[in-house]
């Protein structure tokens, strides 16, 4: 049996025995617990900064998309206001070469054509043939629904409505042109 100066050892030494035994680190349970809780409170202010890192990269990536977004903004406006200079240039060479096609016609053909888009007339004048009174010939057509109509002849022939069925049955703007040239021409010894 035991001795009696000999203490039986408790559960807690018994513990301490097995561990150093197996070398094995014995921690007491609350020292165990505070290191718990230390490493938790550690976990936790690193979730923190996570968190706060997260929320940064949010509001960068909020801000990278409205910047895109005003990028694509700016770049189709600009892209409108190139459209609208290149039309603008189109225009500008339409013009030019109209003003040119009229000029040609004025000096080479003896003709001036003055279109009014408002009420989709146009007026052709024969500029070598004047009246007695120096009124200049012309012809006012107008262009509706792709079909051409004669309104007004100057100074006035007697053939007008013949030409103006004429015109309305063949649409040939051009034949219907010099056909009334050469009338006019050939009228004006009678025309006052």
């Amino acid at each position: 049996m035991l001795k009696n100066n000999l203490k039986e050892p408790t559960l807690f030494s018994k513990k301490e025995e097995l561990f150093k035994l197996f070398e094995i680190k014995y921690t007491p349970p609350l020292q165990k617990f505070e290191e718990e809780a230390s490493h938790l409170r550690g976990l936790e202010e690193q979730i923190g900064k996570l968190s706060s890192m997260k929320d940064d990269l949010e509001t960068k990536v909020s801000e990278l998309k409205e910047r895109t977004s005003l990028k694509e903004k700016f770049s189709n406006e600009i892209k409108g206001k190139l459209d609208k200079e290149n039309a603008s240039m189109e225009l500008i060479k339409t013009n030019e070469a109209f003003l040119k096609g009229a000029m040609h016609y004025k000096k080479k053909v003896g003709i001036r054509v003055e279109v009014n888009d408002e009420d989709d007339t146009m007026i052709v004048q024969f500029l070598e043939l004047h009246t007695a009174d120096d009124t200049i010939c012309h012809i006012k057509l107008k262009f509706l629904d792709n079909n051409w109509e004669l309104l007004e002849l100057v100074p006035h022939l007697t053939c007008r409505d013949q030409l103006a069925r004429h015109l309305e049955h063949t649409q040939d703007i051009r034949g219907f042109l010099a056909h009334t040239r050469k009338l006019f021409s050939a009228n004006l010894g009678t025309i006052k």
